[in-house]
């Protein structure tokens, strides 16, 4: 399943929230919807997993009785992470569910099949590096913003401002590190600081129901970036 990738420029405010890289497999329980992320069902877990390493018919019932156990701890875990205060605990339980997975999942493919999907996941997790990159566009990256929020013609034009003066800041501080002007210490905080203006001006561009879009999205986001 090919995971949306996003321009770094207009989806800042959603990647610094995501802190560390994490795993992307083609196993992921989440997919976007506008509002927030749901669970896939077993059988789309299977189709997934079937495109990438061509599934025999015996392997699809036992990735099936995998996915079903799979889904159905998950989804317990999620009503128990709202009632409960201790999210590292949480963390480390889905943590376990996704492991148990993997490894029965390994013992049904044959090496082949680890072959095709460890590459496969080698992919998501390049695509998601030049999600985090600088190399798209100010067009691109408001095409992608006006995607997920659906932007007026008038909030176009104020985004793309706001992208292009946050990539010729960026572009300039790289240059200044280059060039030895600014130390990686200096430059940091500078980044961050341009960061949150940014995030800043979006969030203020953008109107209650935008908003609640892109808080889905986000969501969405960071629960195909754990898997």
């Amino acid at each position: 399943m090919n995971l949306a990738v996003l321009g770094l420029s207009a989806l800042s405010l959603l990647a610094t929230d995501v802190k560390e890289t994490r795993r992307v497999s083609s196993e992921n329980l989440v997919v976007v919807s506008e509002k927030g992320p749901k669970h896939k069902t077993p059988d789309e877990i299977v189709n997934e997993i079937d495109a990438v390493v061509q599934l025999s018919p015996e392997q699809k019932t036992k990735v099936k009785s995998l996915a079903e156990v799979k889904v159905q701890k998950m989804k317990a875990l999620h009503a128990e992470a709202k009632a409960s205060a201790d999210k590292e605990a949480i963390k480390k339980q889905r943590m376990e569910i996704r492991k148990e997975f993997r490894n029965g999942l390994n013992q049904i493919l044959n090496e082949e099949q680890k072959a095709k999907l460890k590459a496969h996941r080698q992919e998501k997790m390049k695509e998601h590096k030049s999600y985090k990159g600088q190399g798209h566009s100010p067009e691109s990256a408001v095409k992608k913003m006006d995607e997920i929020v659906g932007l007026r013609e008038d909030q176009k034009a104020k985004m793309l401002t706001l992208v292009t003066e946050k990539q010729a800041q960026m572009k300039t501080l790289k240059t200044e590190v280059e060039k030895g002007t600014l130390t990686e210490t200096a430059a940091k905080t500078r980044r961050e600081e341009i960061q949150k203006s940014y995030r800043k001006n979006v969030h203020a561009l953008l109107d209650d129901a935008q908003k609640a879009k892109l808080k889905a999205h986000k969501e969405s986001r960071k629960e195909e970036m754990k898997k």
